[in-house]
């Protein structure tokens, strides 16, 4: 009887172990590597307002757009900031640094324009193969003081014997004098 009470004990211990564990994964979303993701309804921003345009896999998106693989410029098309560069270098998929020339704090709300557009052009590197299809996922406008932080979650395509796709994040920090560095992550 004793053996009985207590088997039922650590079975009902063990599926409410199992049941607090998955609720927290569904409300967490853990990734492989230990990173954790910001599905739509979790979409932060902070120090602006801006709305959602929509949403790529499980992320909300403050911009969303393509890069395709031998696309030609338009030339025609709106610039999307009026920020300048004083030094830009971009490296591997994903990693660069930059200054933003003559930066001033008031400068940060259009930061998220700017590495928008070094991405459309093609200056900061987002797939290996196909394309990809970015989404900025984060904005703070409040930390740093006087800079900013993005994050964007970027799926891009790629065939080896067979086509897939792969998603990663990068990473955008901009510092209160102007320097800023985007890496993958």
């Amino acid at each position: 009887m004793k053996q009985t009470v207590t088997s039922r004990a650590f079975l009902l211990v063990l599926i409410l172990g199992m049941l607090v564990i998955g609720v927290g994964i569904y409300f967490k979303k853990i990734r492989p590597g230990g990173n954790l993701y910001y599905p739509a309804w979790q979409m932060t921003i902070k120090g602006e307002e801006r709305k959602s345009v929509g949403k790529l896999d499980n992320y909300g998106c403050f911009s969303r757009f393509m890069v395709p693989r031998d696309k030609t410029l338009d030339s025609s098309k709106p610039v999307m900031t009026e920020l300048k560069l004083d030094l830009f270098e971009s490296f591997y998929l994903g990693t660069f640094f930059g200054k933003i020339k003559n930066y001033e704090p008031s400068m940060r709300k259009d930061f998220s324009g700017l590495i928008d557009e070094l991405m459309q052009e093609e200056k900061i590197k987002t797939y290996t193969h196909l394309n990809a299809i970015i989404c900025l996922n984060q904005i703070d406008l409040l930390n740093p003081p006087n800079g900013a932080s993005l994050t964007y979650y970027v799926s891009h395509s790629y065939c080896t014997s067979e086509c897939q796709s792969e998603s990663y994040f990068i990473d955008v920090n901009l510092k209160s004098d102007g320097n800023f560095i985007g890496y993958k992550r």
